[in-house]
């Protein structure tokens, strides 16, 4: 079975250059011929991520300036034009390609549902798959601009394609309709035995004493994602560990900078 692999999400999503090459590898483990598509002309992360998986490049099959255009739209270009030449021209690779599905990671609805309502895209064609790794169901995200058309969004694609989520909790928690397009198909899980130089040395950068207990926020610690309820839950506690988050933090947090990292305590 031929898979091409939609990364529409490399440009702006922290873990996109990560996690796609872990569910690519885990659908070739699974007999797949997978080919991984995004903007980039290089995979955004350096080393041997991509070993042994293809991958194709938009900004290196065309010959229009798309960088001029990125420098001048700014986050036009980077949260809605990126994402959208990369689903439009996703269908008519795996159409010219003859794949039989086309994976669609980091799905943004509303620009999915664009494409397929106004038949923009053919897709009877080939399989679509999208797959929908957050939960857009608290109170400012079902009602507060972008998520309300999100939510929506994510509610009317299994009408037309397969939608897979990771458990049975998040099509519920965003009141969807069941239908036989909506699977459930846990993450699979890497693991990799602990290396004692490195997180000696990474503990030493960010300033964090050997024996502190500590957690690790890897993105945006948002109330959307639901990580106010890690931190209420620290706070009702004696200080157990240091929470430590590798991009953004939340305002409402009293925080100390290490390096790259941004902490709290109580």
């Amino acid at each position: 079975m031929k898979v091409l692999f939609s990364c529409p999400g490399l440009s702006y999503q922290a873990d996109a250059p990560f996690s796609n090459p872990l569910r690519a590898r885990s659908m070739q483990s699974a007999g797949m011929d997978v080919t991984l598509f995004g903007f980039p002309v290089e995979w955004p992360m350096k080393g041997s991520r991509l070993s042994g998986l293809r991958y194709r490049s938009l900004q290196g099959m065309s010959s229009f300036p798309f960088l001029k255009w990125k420098k001048r739209l700014g986050k036009l270009w980077l949260f809605i034009l990126e994402p959208l030449l990369v689903k439009l021209f996703s269908f008519k690779l795996a159409r010219e390609g003859k794949f039989d599905v086309l994976f669609c990671s980091h799905t943004e609805s509303w620009i999915l549902l664009v494409l397929i309502v106004l038949r923009i895209v053919d897709i009877k064609r080939v399989r679509v798959v999208a797959r929908i790794s957050n939960v857009f169901y608290s109170r400012n995200a079902m009602h507060g601009r972008p998520w309300s058309s999100r939510v929506r969004g994510f509610r009317i694609l299994p009408r037309y394609i397969t939608v897979v989520f990771d458990t049975r909790f998040m099509p519920r928690a965003m009141k969807m309709v069941w239908n036989s397009n909506i699977k459930i198909i846990q993450e699979g899980y890497l693991w990799r035995k602990s290396d004692p130089d490195r997180q000696r040395n990474a503990r030493e950068k960010l300033g964090i004493a050997l024996d502190q207990h500590v957690l690790l926020l890897f993105g945006v610690a948002s109330h959307a994602k639901g990580s106010q309820l890690l931190f209420e839950t620290l706070w009702g506690f004696p200080t157990l560990c240091d929470v430590y988050s590798a991009l953004e933090i939340p305002n409402i947090f009293r925080c100390r900078r290490h390096g790259c990292a941004e902490k709290w305590s109580r």
